[in-house]
């Protein structure tokens, strides 16, 4: 074999290695690029609920005295979490997280509702996100409190 025919094919074989190496690249790239797609494309949909549950566990919770001003009263069913961020001015959110669905069923040292499954924090004046993972806010319900 010459020379010329020695490079040619040496060429001929870098050519199809970088051509592979490109597909292979172009594969792992589209694998990695629909894992996290999947991973953070999503947030949970906060359960349906009756809206008359609603306002019956709400009125419950507030003549009971459970939700003090500052505080919350976290309620399992329907899964809301009442807030009195101010004497007399209530809020009332779903208490599912929107980063992974967990459960908020406790407040920080500092007054936020907490998600305990990934350390998500939440303004309970307002629901918004504070802390943590969470990428929007609860969900709020509009409740007449007397």
């Amino acid at each position: 074999m010459t020379l010329e025919q020695r490079q040619s094919a040496e060429n001929r074989d870098m050519d199809r290695r970088t051509v592979l190496r490109g597909i292979t690249g172009l594969g792992v790239s589209a694998a990695t690029i629909t894992i996290l797609a999947a991973c953070g494309a999503s947030q949970p949909a906060a359960p349906k609920v009756d809206q008359a549950a609603v306002i019956a566990a709400v009125k419950k919770a507030v003549s009971e005295g459970k939700v003090p001003v500052g505080g919350a009263a976290f309620i399992e069913d329907p899964a809301l979490v009442v807030t009195q961020p101010k004497k007399g001015s209530y809020m009332v959110f779903s208490s599912v997280c929107t980063h992974d669905g967990g459960i908020i069923d406790q407040m920080s040292d500092d007054g936020k509702l907490v998600c305990p499954k990934h350390g998500a924090q939440y303004d309970p004046a307002t629901g918004q996100p504070v802390a943590g993972p969470a990428p929007a806010a609860l969900q709020k319900f509009d409740v007449p409190v007397a």
